[in-house]
């Protein structure tokens, strides 16, 4: 092995990751392999699509513990406290699971 190739494989990451998207909460374990320490993150369900302007205005504020926002090309997500207390967001429990799951889970990695 090439000192190129040792750098190379020393750099690529494994993340685990094993979610929950549930009405009460979100939940997940997420485990950087085989090193990391697993840890679970807990976060309120709500989801809130948003603008980009508004998204502008979110980057000026600091998340708390339960929120975060995430950008999937064009479409831009608030989730969790945030998404409730200042979006009027919704558990989208009416909605199919899957149409929210890739903000939800992109906001886990957050």
């Amino acid at each position: 092995m090439t000192q190129g190739e040792k750098s190379r494989s020393d750099n690529n990451i494994k993340l685990v990751m094993s979610c929950d998207l549930g009405g009460s909460c979100n939940k997940s374990i997420v485990h950087i392999y085989p090193d990391g320490t697993p840890k679970v993150m807990v976060m309120s369900p709500e989801v809130a699509e948003v603008g980009k302007i508004a998204m502008a205005q979110l980057r000026e504020q600091q998340a708390n513990f339960n929120s975060t926002w995430v950008g999937i090309g064009e479409e831009y997500y608030v989730l969790g406290s945030l998404a409730k207390n200042q979006f009027a967001g919704t558990a989208a429990l009416r909605e199919l699971n899957y149409h929210y799951a890739l903000p939800q889970i992109a906001g886990v990695q957050k």
